[in-house]
């Protein structure tokens, strides 16, 4: 008994250690208290609910704090998706959109197909009627080529005349 007096006597002076704490705790929680001691028994039921109040207050918060964190996640989550198939969409529309067949005329971009096909028509047509003209010479040279196989057929004759005659 003596003892615990000496227990409160620290406690309420503040130089009571956590080893005397617990101790007091103990005994308070137990079912052998002295009659004179009772009227601190609800102080120290106080602690003990405090304690464990402020044990489940920690638990909700940590709890809340780690739901906040998979929710935060699941939103990044799912805006990065919407996103990317909003610019998925984006990219194919425009691809559809795009016209495929144009012309770029003196710098400027045509894109009316039916002029691009008319004038890449008109452009090739000249460029064949160049290659025509600048390809005659090589026909006239192909018109000489065979008259020199003439003119060989008969140095050959006379040379097989020659070979005979000896």
């Amino acid at each position: 008994m003596d003892k615990i007096d000496e227990l409160l006597e620290k406690y309420f002076r503040a130089e009571s250690t956590l080893a005397e704490e617990n101790e007091l705790k103990t005994y308070f929680s137990s079912t052998q208290i002295v009659p004179k001691h009772k009227v601190y028994c609800s102080l120290f039921e106080v602690f003990n609910q405090e304690l464990s109040e402020t044990t489940n207050f920690v638990y909700q918060k940590i709890k809340v704090t780690q739901t906040n964190s998979k929710r935060f996640w699941i939103q990044i989550f799912s805006f990065s998706g919407i996103a990317a198939a909003l610019l998925i969409t984006f990219m194919v529309v425009r691809s559809l959109t795009k016209t495929e067949n144009y012309a770029v005329m003196y710098g400027n971009r045509i894109d009316d197909s039916e002029y691009a096909h008319k004038y890449v028509h008109d452009k090739l047509t000249k460029v064949n009627d160049i290659l025509i003209k600048s390809m005659k010479p090589m026909q006239n040279l192909d018109k000489v080529r065979n008259g020199l196989l003439k003119v060989r057929k008969i140095g050959e004759t006379k040379i097989r005349i020659n070979d005979l005659q000896k």
